[in-house]
This record gives C-alpha cells, structure tokens and sequence, in this order.
C-alpha cells in the first residue's frame, strides 16, 4: 500500500536502475539515499519498511526545523509555530510524505537550507560564503526532483534583503546569481545527460531523440506520457489547475 502514485518507478530505480524511458524522468536522488540505510539484496518488505521509518523520521525533523524558523523569526509566535505544526503533521497530504516518493525528504532539505538562511540573516552574519554553503544544501534537492534547482532563488533573496546596496554589493549579487545558478542547475544537467546517453543506447534506441542538438529527456518524457510542456496551460485541466493555485499566488505577489 505505499507504493502508489509514482512509487513504482521510484522502487524500479532502487532495486534495478532506469528499466524504461518512463523511469527517466524521476530523479535518482530518491533512491541514492535510501541505499545509505539498507544492506544490499534487501527484500521488497524490508525496502518499504525502511522507507516509511525514513520518511516519518524525515517528517519529524521537518516540524523541528519548522519551529526553529519560527522562533528566529519571531519568538512570540508560540500559538502559530504550533498551529503550523500541528496543520503540517495531521494534513492529508501526509499519504504522500510517507509513502514512496520524494517529498518527505525533499521538502527537509528545503527547510534545513532555509532554516540556515534565516539564522545567518538574523545575526546579520550572511555572506556570500553563507549563501552558497545554503546553495550547497539545495544542490541535494535537485537531484531528488527536477524542480530543486529553483531553489537558487532562496539564497539570491536572502542576500538580497539583507545587504545594503552599493557598487560592490550589486557585483557580489551577480557574481551569487551566477554561481548559485549553476550550483543549482548542474544536477538537472548531470541527470538529463546520463539519461540521454541511456535513451540513446542499444536498449532504448531513442533515434528521433537523440539527432537533437541538446537531447534533454525530460521534456520529452513528460511530452510524451503526460502531455505536460514547459509553460504550457491549456487543454485538459489545467485552467482548473490555474484556479487551484491563485490564492497561493496571490499571496507570494502581496507579501
């Protein structure tokens, strides 16, 4: 029972490496770490085991880095910092943290690197080396789903609130822009290229793919058995989906 959704593909590049195109397009970050806590030759039961005491464990580090944001933030936030806590440990959405797939451990990378963001910029400490050592934190994440490497946007806006501007201010911004861009981007790279060059082998034979100048899989993969594109919003759904995430929107624009 926890292995759902995408689990399959996640279970497959455990126990076996990519055995179809389809596989390719999640990331192996996932299935990297889970081979740190298990003993090769482990069975199916002992794998979802591990999996469901990494992922609860992983939750539970959540809440506490969550409550430590929190109190750096603001230290009478007591009643909302058990409030969030409380919302984050009984959501519904916990089906998906606990069961086979990437978002228990993603999003503790996510808080363990903003917690050191908010922590340095509160004791007025963050420097370039502090951004990029959160960037290095982020790069984790993006070798576990393709959408890690926005996070180079974090330590960008971090520095960029708590910086006084100057001539020599604005080139470190960039000279961070830069380097925390590529930190963040090079595992969508590395990820693409290895699956490009598995497309393109005997076994898979992707011709029409691989003739391309920049054979990146994972648009094509998503083209392919989703008919997902990159900024695309009509047909099927996604109008409703649009619906679905303006007040977050909203929120991001008006804070």
């Amino acid at each position: 029972p926890l292995i759902f959704y995408d689990g399959d593909f996640f279970l497959e590049h455990l126990l076996y490496g990519p055995l179809s195109d389809k596989s390719m397009a999640f990331f192996p970050g996932l299935s990297w770490i889970i081979k740190l806590f298990l003993p090769l030759n482990s069975s199916k039961g002992k794998i979802m085991l591990s999996v469901l005491l990494i992922n609860i464990t992983c939750g539970l580090i959540t809440i506490t880095f969550l409550n430590k944001i929190f109190s750096a933030i603001n230290q009478n936030s007591t009643k909302f910092k058990n409030l969030v806590s409380l919302m984050f440990a009984l959501s519904p959405l916990q089906v998906y943290f606990i069961g086979f797939y990437t978002e228990s451990i993603f999003l503790l990378i996510q808080t363990i690197g903003l917690y050191y963001l908010v922590l340095k910029t509160q004791k007025q400490e963050l420097t370039i080396l502090h951004s990029l050592i959160a960037s290095s934190i982020f790069l984790i994440g993006g070798f576990i789903r393709s959408n890690g490497m926005l996070s180079a946007g974090f330590p960008i806006f971090f520095y960029l609130a708590t910086v006084n501007i100057s001539y020599f201010y604005f080139f470190k911004l960039v000279f961070l822009t830069i380097v925390s861009g590529c930190l963040l981007i090079s595992p969508f790279i590395i990820v693409q290229l290895y699956s490009s060059m598995l497309l393109c082998s005997n076994q898979f034979n992707q011709d029409s793919f691989c003739n391309k100048i920049l054979p990146f899989s994972y648009g094509m993969l998503q083209k392919k058995y989703w008919n997902v594109e990159f900024l695309t919003f009509t047909g099927d759904r996604r109008p409703i989906n649009l619906i679905f995430i303006l007040p977050i929107t909203l929120i991001f624009l008006t804070a």
